[in-house]
């Protein structure tokens, strides 16, 4: 028995899946077959919409000409990923030309609106969910994803609340994650979201870091309505939550001493990385790639939780001998954590046996 068809029978067992096993994709072409196919379309999009930018040069100069045709070519191309989702030239390029057209309808609405006003920035990201439902390909959902957080930062930013950023895209990764039938059932629709997330949470230090340094001026006369600390604290309830709910589904009873020991750490190591929301976000994705067993996502969230602790390090913030409190103290924190999930726990275990 194959591994897809182990799978398919677990599933049946649980109750999740019914029927027989769908039938396998049609597709066989070669890996590097699709892959030029895909560099083919994206280069017959791009030269297909510059002739159209230059066509509509005048009408792309009005807002709602330039809302009309986005909204036009948008549809269009959802259409075709509705309809033709095995050939790879045409989904490429009908992806290629939804990104274009999302282009325009956000120029038509920020040059409405203002490039420093929430309703803007929210009505984007509203569009850019619902292309997440409408369109079914992997790739555009993971940019739809990534096209909404980015929306949501800027619209939170004007509203004074960028503090809150950070532990609202948290949230929802972990809400997406986990054993829940709806998740496995639609892991079509929520495994590219989760991606797109992903990929948010990891450049949320560098785009923090690029920010302050090109826009620093700028941000300090930004109107701040929600402190940092909040954002800050928010960020370390949605780490402990995230800790609760793999123990959960791990079926670990809340008295055992494994629950209280990861809990307690967990609340440790947040209160050590109070300086550095970063080091938090980098461990909650380390986490949840270790649940899920992505050893790509695993190797990401080190690399991020070291350009954290770089980042904070070489930061004007604070003095050196603070800096260097908080690192030593998290250091201690984790390489403690660590010894006590691999000795102590697995002894108290066959101990309470």
């Amino acid at each position: 028995m194959t591994q897809r068809a182990q799978l398919w029978e677990s599933l049946a067992g649980a109750g999740i899946a019914h029927g027989p096993l769908p039938a396998e994709a049609g597709d066989r072409s070669p890996w590097y077959v699709r892959a030029l196919l895909g560099i083919a379309a994206w280069l017959a999009a791009v030269f297909l919409l510059a002739f159209l930018g230059i066509a509509l040069s005048g009408a792309l100069r009005n807002d709602t000409a330039a809302l009309a045709i986005g909204v036009g070519i948008c549809g269009v191309a959802i259409a075709v990923l509705r309809l033709v989702e095995a050939n790879v030239f045409v989904t490429q390029l009908a992806v290629a030309s939804s990104l274009a057209g999302q282009g325009l309808i956000a120029f038509g609405l920020l040059d409405h609106g203002g490039w420093h006003d929430a309703g803007p920035w929210l009505a984007i990201a509203a569009l850019e969910i619902v292309l997440i439902a409408l369109a079914p390909d992997h790739l555009h959902r993971v940019l739809s994803t990534l096209a909404a957080a980015v929306a949501m930062r800027m619209a939170l930013g004007a509203l004074g609340w960028a503090a809150l950023f950070p532990a609202l895209l948290a949230a929802v990764l972990v809400a997406t994650q986990g054993n829940d039938s709806r998740v496995l059932t639609r892991g079509a629709l929520w495994t590219p979201v989760a991606t797109g997330l992903v990929l948010a949470l990891l450049l949320l230090v560098p785009s923090a870091l690029v920010w302050n340094e090109i826009w620093g001026v700028r941000s300090a006369l930004q109107f701040v309505a929600v402190p940092p600390w909040v954002g800050t604290a928010a960020l370390a309830v949605v780490f402990v939550v995230a800790i609760a709910r793999l123990l959960m589904e791990a079926r670990v009873a809340w008295t055992s001493p494994a629950a209280a020991a990861a809990l307690l750490a967990a609340l440790a190591i947040v209160a050590a990385a109070w300086p550095v929301p970063g080091v938090v976000v980098a461990l909650l994705l380390l986490l949840l790639a270790f649940a899920a067993s992505q050893r790509v996502l695993m190797g990401l969230a080190i690399v991020a939780l070291l350009f954290a602790l770089g980042h904070y390090y070489y930061s004007m913030q604070s003095t050196l001998l603070m800096k260097a409190a908080a690192l030593f103290v998290t250091g201690v924190l984790l390489i403690g954590a660590r010894f006590l999930v691999q000795f102590a726990l697995p002894r108290a275990e066959a101990g309470h046996a």
